[in-house]
C-alpha cells in the first residue's frame, strides 16, 4: 500500500512538472514581445494603396497604432499616449508596440480602410501551430470522441445609414431607408466544463 502511494505521489510530481515544463515552453514561445514581432512581419505584407507626394505617414505606425486600440480595449489609448509624449518626451505605444509616431484616428482609418483582413490570418496560424505542437491543444481542449471542437459565432461589427462600401450587406427598412453593416464569423476551439476559449481567424 505505501509503495502504491508512493508511485502514486511520484507520478503526480511527474504530471505537475510536465505540464509546468508545457507551460514555459509555450510562455516562451507565445509571449506578448514575440506576438508583437510576429505582427511586425505581418505589416511588412500589408499593401500601400497610397498615390502621389503624400506619403509622409509610415504605414507601419498606422497598423501598429490601430492593433494597439484594440488589444488595449481603449479606444483613447493613443490619444493618452500622444499626452504622455508631450509631457515626459516617452509613451507606451513606443516600448510596447515599437510606434515610432502616434498617428491620428483618421489617418489610421485611411491607411487601413485598403487592407483586407486576410493580411492578419498568418498571426492565427502561428499561434495555432505553437499551441499545437506543444501540446497543450490536446491536454485542454480535446473532448468528445477525442476531436477539438470548434464554435461559430456570428456578430455584426459595423452599422451605419450614411457610411458604407462596396463589400455592405445591406438591410430595407419598410419607410425606405437602408441599413449599411458588416458581419462576421468568429470560430472559437471550445471544450465542454472549460471557461477559457482559444480564438481563431474571422471568416468574414
Amino acid at each position: 500500500m505505501a509503495k502504491e502511494k508512493l508511485r502514486k505521489v511520484a507520478n503526480d510530481s511527474l504530471v505537475k512538472s510536465l505540464e509546468k515544463r508545457k507551460e514555459k515552453n509555450i510562455q516562451q514561445t507565445l509571449n506578448f514581445d514575440s506576438l508583437v514581432k510576429k505582427l511586425h512581419e505581418a505589416i511588412e505584407t500589408f499593401p500601400d494603396n497610397r498615390k502621389g507626394t503624400n506619403l509622409s505617414k509610415d504605414f507601419k505606425n498606422a497598423a501598429l497604432g490601430g492593433f494597439a486600440i484594440f488589444y488595449t480595449q481603449s479606444p483613447s489609448f493613443l490619444a493618452y499616449q500622444r499626452t504622455m509624449q508631450e509631457m515626459s518626451g516617452q509613451n507606451n505605444a513606443q516600448s510596447l508596440f515599437g510606434i515610432t509616431e502616434i498617428l491620428s484616428d483618421n489617418h489610421i482609418r485611411k491607411l487601413l480602410d485598403g487592407v483586407a483582413p486576410a493580411y492578419a490570418f498568418s498571426l492565427f496560424s502561428y499561434i495555432f501551430d505553437c499551441l499545437n505542437k506543444s501540446g497543450y491543444l490536446d491536454d485542454q481542449y480535446r473532448s468528445f470522441n477525442n476531436n477539438i471542437l470548434i464554435a461559430l459565432d456570428g456578430t455584426q461589427y459595423y452599422s451605419s445609414s450614411n457610411v458604407y462600401c462596396d463589400n455592405c450587406n445591406q438591410k430595407h427598412h419598410k419607410n425606405g431607408n437602408i441599413t449599411y453593416f458588416h458581419i462576421v464569423v468568429t470560430p472559437v476551439i471550445v471544450k465542454p466544463g472549460s471557461n477559457v476559449a482559444e480564438g481563431q481567424r474571422e471568416l468574414a
